[in-house]
């Protein structure tokens, strides 16, 4: 080790030591998308309510991701909001990513990783078996800065030792059970339904009550939905149930101009979507992702292909037809066969046109395949953010491994024998 870096660890340390016993825990939330920004948030305002904690927001990069999210939510992140550059130098003890970023920390930090979507291991099965196209929370998980794993479920770091047992077993990585902070609000508003919300909000869409609506949502990779079948999947749709409405949610990276490289047919149907509103009045499109439960809320059945959104839409317990092809091939069968109990598959067209119609005049029978999916994939049901605050108020203020406070946060993880892969 050379004298600068020697001499940089000693006022890290001093660093460290200065900040854990005085002052508020300090908590950065590194924003990369609205997607994640769902699960951001939940905990973010649980922890902003203690004087205990000063809680901040950063962006990884540009603000404009979080074009059209509600005022509510931008006045919040506002009134903490620092400058990204300025977060680099500034000291932290828990800095949340539910991304891999480029973020930097220049002073020692607990590093954790909060649900991105709510599944994993659900990309189709690659030839290129690269640890990113194999399961990208697994590969988020695997980034050197990430200290905590708050993972969806049991399964989900079962599933991650699996395929990068080396990485997972590092002493400077804890894994938690934690759930889907995003999916909190499913669980308590089917408890406690909140009708003059929904009102409101179909209203804002300018749709009613007594419509009924069919959500049509699409991943943003390779194989899905719009990539595979375009713009003019929808209006087949739209045509075949003249009656229904038909609302359009896509990945937010589907809008996003920037990204130029998914292919002729999102090209096409980035420059379409306007005129497909004209030309059928039966059509919405909806891009917020913060907003994500309630737009699944308001829909009879939901079509998908292999994105999480599955899952919420299964703890909302709606119908689910999805898309499968030769190309959408899990590398977990356990996986792949809960997800195939729990939905219709249809793989052209004319193939989701019947399982619609199967739907509307046969009834829904996969409530209880729907049950096993969700308990598969979420644990603290309801409770995620809550859960997750906890290991925070319990562990205390930690800069890393070095800091008493490690020791709380590791009798609080799941601890994994590196053979076994069991639990001790």
């Amino acid at each position: 080790m050379n004298l600068r870096k020697k001499i940089l660890n000693t006022v890290r340390r001093w660093d460290d030591h200065l900040h854990e016993a005085w002052g508020p825990c300090r908590i950065l939330f590194v924003i990369s998308n609205e997607i994640g920004l769902a699960s951001q948030l939940p905990v973010a305002r649980i922890l902003a309510k203690s004087p205990q904690f000063s809680v901040r927001f950063a962006f990884d990069s540009e603000e404009s991701k979080l074009k059209g999210i509600g005022s509510g939510e931008q006045d919040f992140i506002e009134k903490r909001k620092v400058n990204r550059r300025l977060a680099t130098f500034r000291k932290w003890h828990y800095v949340f990513h539910t991304d891999v970023n480029r973020f930097y920390c220049r002073r020692n930090a607990v590093h954790a990783l909060l649900p991105h979507g709510s599944a994993f291991g659900n990309t189709p099965k690659s030839e290129d078996r690269s640890l990113m196209k194999r399961d990208y929370r697994t590969y988020a998980v695997a980034q050197p800065q990430i200290n905590l794993n708050l993972a969806v479920s049991r399964a989900s770091i079962d599933f991650s030792f699996q395929i990068a047992a080396e990485i997972m077993s590092q002493r400077n990585k804890l894994h938690f059970a934690a759930g889907s902070p995003k999916t909190d609000q499913i669980f308590q508003r089917r408890n406690a339904p909140d009708s003059d919300r929904r009102v409101q909000f179909l209203a804002e869409m300018g749709l009613s009550p007594d419509d009924h609506i069919i959500l049509i949502t699409s991943h943003w990779t390779e194989n899905s939905l719009l990539r595979t079948l375009g713009l003019d999947f929808v209006r087949s749709i739209a045509t075949a149930f003249p009656n229904y409405k038909i609302i359009l949610f896509g990945h937010s990276i589907l809008w996003d101009k920037t990204r130029r490289d998914l292919g002729s047919k999102i090209l096409e149907m980035r420059r379409q979507s306007r005129s497909l509103l004209d030309e059928f009045s039966n059509i919405r499109v909806y891009r917020n992702h913060l907003n994500a439960s309630q737009v699944i809320d308001i829909a009879e059945l939901v079509i998908v292909d292999y994105s999480s959104i599955i899952v919420e839409s299964c703890a909302w317990d709606k119908p689910l037809i999805r898309l499968v092809t030769p190309q959408i091939q899990f590398e977990n069968q356990i996986l792949a066969q809960i997800f195939d109990d729990a939905m219709i598959n249809f793989d052209t067209v004319e193939s989701c046109i019947e399982a619609i119609n199967s739907y509307l005049f046969n009834g829904d029978n996969k409530k209880q395949a729907r049950k096993v999916l969700v308990d598969y994939f979420l644990a603290n049901q309801g409770t995620s953010a809550i859960s997750i605050a906890n290991i925070v108020m319990n562990a205390g203020k930690v800069s890393g491994m070095n800091s008493p406070g490690w020791k709380r946060l590791t009798e609080m993880s799941i601890r994994y024998h590196p053979n076994a892969g069991s639990n001790i």
